[in-house]
């Protein structure tokens, strides 16, 4: 048996002397998240994390790099999409990844003294790959959590775009798009392509878009509301506007006589009176 393989076994019998000595030098006083949790299901969640990395980090020293790295995809993941990593700030969890690099350091110093056959070049060979297999999955979990967040942000504001601009359904012809707040470019782009939908996919004929719950809106978004306005044009609903304030129309007045050629109402009571009268 190769000295490799030794220090491979040497490890996964320490597994979980390693977890459980590592759990217990936790500073309580200076973390957060998943590791200051006395709840004893989540306790033995963590330590089971922990012991699970070593099991799959021993294999550095007998297995390629690939392999190595195919080993830890499920793991990484996995820790990714834990709840309690999530609520844990990334330095945090970084931290507790080079706690667990010195751990190693320390173990294959103990390993190298009662190792026979073992020489100075296996000893810095061994730490040099302890301190890469390190980063590459400091590097990895680091960047799948950047992923997974962005993800869950753009899915997020998907939400809060499509609760912002609502179509509320009248009556099986017409509808309302109440818009409220600040409309940034995202929002507009969004809400055109959202109410192009709905109006399409419920039948709509008549479409109430009333702007008093927003206060400014620049070019672009007034644009995409004129915009939007001849795209319902061309699948049959007609638009009606209400409740311009003056600040919007100030803008608005930059794109000339197209307030001629639609119609527009003061206030939402008068909008509902004309298409439901």
């Amino acid at each position: 048996m190769n000295c490799d393989t030794k220090l491979y076994e040497y490890i996964l019998d320490k597994s979980w002397q390693l977890t459980e000595e590592w759990y217990t030098s936790i500073n309580k006083e200076e973390t957060a998240g998943v590791y200051l949790s006395e709840n004893p299901a989540a306790v033995e969640r963590l330590k089971k994390q922990n012991n699970e990395f070593h099991k799959k980090f021993a294999e550095i020293f007998i297995k390629q790099d690939t392999e190595f790295l195919e080993i830890f995809e499920e793991w990484v993941i996995g820790l990714v999409h834990d709840e309690g990593h999530l609520e844990t700030p990334s330095y945090l969890i970084t931290g507790e990844f080079f706690r667990t690099q010195k751990q190693y350091m320390t173990l294959v110093d103990e390993f190298f003294e009662i190792c026979e056959g073992c020489t100075n070049e296996d000893l810095n060979r061994w730490k040099n790959m302890i301190g890469e297999g390190i980063g590459r999955v400091i590097s990895w979990f680091l960047k799948e959590q950047h992923d997974f967040t962005n993800r869950q942000s753009r899915e997020q504001q998907q939400t809060i775009n499509k609760l912002s601009s609502p179509i509320i359904l009248l009556n099986k012809r017409v509808g309302l798009l109440p818009l409220i707040g600040k409309i940034d470019d995202v929002r507009a782009e969004f809400m055109l392509e959202n109410t192009l939908e709905v109006c399409s996919n419920r039948g709509l004929r008549q479409l109430l878009i009333d702007l008093s719950g927003v206060v400014t809106v620049n070019t672009f978004v007034a644009h995409k509301i004129f915009e939007l306005i001849d795209a319902l044009a061309l699948i049959g609903v007609d638009a009606i506007l209400s409740g311009i304030r003056p600040e919007i129309a100030q803008t608005a007045v930059q794109f000339g006589d197209r307030f001629s050629r639609m119609t527009i109402v003061t206030n939402l009571e008068k909008a509902i009176d004309l298409y439901l009268k």
